[in-house]
């Protein structure tokens, strides 16, 4: 029963990892393909739920080779599959927050250029009355 257990959390556990890489994989093809169609390439995920794992530790740009060494030398499967998906969580959350910086970021600047264009044109509507009045 306990073998039965361990291999349903093992599969449980390897549905989450593939679900978390697809949502990483959907926000990286967004990244890239700034208004032009996605590519809608089939992906097949490795069996093996070591392998899934593998492929998170190298999918990762972000992992110091420490993290991916502790993640190969993890001894079980649901272990390593329990790490990949911690890391996957926290590299989601990472973009996620550098996602939102640079959205805040570049409505600060939109915000800030429209002041300087008002700046602006209220300088060449006082220049402009300045003229009308020195004519009267």
């Amino acid at each position: 029963a306990e073998s039965h257990d361990q291999d349903v959390a093992v599969r449980a556990l390897a549905q989450s990892v593939r679900e978390k890489m697809a949502e990483m994989l959907r926000g990286k093809q967004q990244d890239n393909s700034k208004g032009v169609g996605p590519s809608r390439r089939q992906f097949r995920w490795p069996s093996s739920p070591s392998a899934l794992a593998h492929l998170v530790g190298a999918t990762l740009v972000q992992l110091t080779v420490e993290e991916r060494q502790r993640l190969l030398e993890v001894s079980t499967a649901r272990e390593r599959l329990e790490m990949a998906l911690d890391l996957l969580q926290r590299e989601i959350e990472a973009k996620r927050m550098s996602s939102e910086i640079n959205s805040n970021i570049q409505k600060s600047r939109e915000v800030e250029l429209k002041q300087m264009l008002l700046q602006r044109q209220i300088q060449e509507v006082r220049k402009d009355l300045q003229r009308l009045r020195s004519k009267a």
